[in-house]
């Protein structure tokens, strides 16, 4: 499970002495396996908060906890190990990937790192597994992130995203650059890991998407998660 709570961060406004608040104590949580949505305007802070979860920002105020544990030390460094069980799925997946590393090679290196394959062999073999697993065919395995859509390379992400055996996934708005069949499938791979037991948070602008996807939803104003029933975003 994981759990935000009284999560803060500002920043400094540009050419000037106050501060922007877009998380002022902000509080959710996420069951195991639950689709979870984040509704709210652009620049309320939603990715924001996904990237202090993730650890790439760190708050100002308040604590994250995965199954109990803090994500972040009494001296705010973020907890590595623990992190790796969150992993996040960007809007443009293009600039997450070497672009002159085969993608199939991208997936094998995250399954090695992280542990999950004692070597090579084993990493290929997980790796095209993990393919299939987010409708891949294997040809696109030895192709560079420009040779795919928008939509494989989406798919490349979670791929490499499953390779550390995660317990969370947050999309943050990965979606949002896809035509309506791509986005479909995409989603359909996230109900089907939500199915098996990953927690997924997907984050978005989108009310129709959250609207379709999301067990529950929260909605980001104010620096303030605010639980919202589904059908009030109708």
């Amino acid at each position: 499970m994981l759990e935000a709570v009284d999560v803060t961060k500002k920043f400094k406004r540009p050419n000037s002495k106050g501060f922007i608040y877009p998380l002022a104590g902000a509080s959710l949580f996420v069951d195991d396996g639950e689709r979870v949505g984040i509704f709210g305007k652009s620049g309320q802070g939603k990715s924001t908060f996904a990237n202090i979860v993730c650890g790439l920002l760190k708050p100002d105020g308040g604590n994250v906890y995965l199954n109990e544990f803090p994500l972040y030390g009494k001296r705010g460094g973020y907890d590595l190990n623990l992190g790796k069980k969150i992993q996040l799925i960007p809007q443009q997946p293009y600039s997450s990937f070497d672009p002159m590393q085969k993608v199939g090679n991208a997936v094998v290196e995250a399954l090695i790192s992280s542990k999950n394959a004692k070597g090579s062999r084993e990493a290929n073999i997980l790796a095209q597994s993990l393919f299939e697993r987010v409708s891949l065919e294997k040809t696109l395995f030895d192709r560079l992130p420009a040779q795919l859509s928008g939509g494989q390379i989406q798919r490349v992400a979670i791929a490499r995203a499953l390779a550390v055996s995660p317990e969370i996934i947050i999309s943050d708005e990965s979606t949002a650059m896809l035509d309506t069949v791509s986005q479909a499938q995409v989603l359909d791979i996230y109900r089907s890991l939500a199915d098996g037991g990953i927690s997924v948070i997907a984050i978005s602008h989108d009310i129709g998407l959250i609207n379709g996807f999301a067990d529950r939803c929260y909605r980001l104003s104010d620096g303030q998660f605010e639980l919202t029933k589904i059908k009030e975003l109708q």
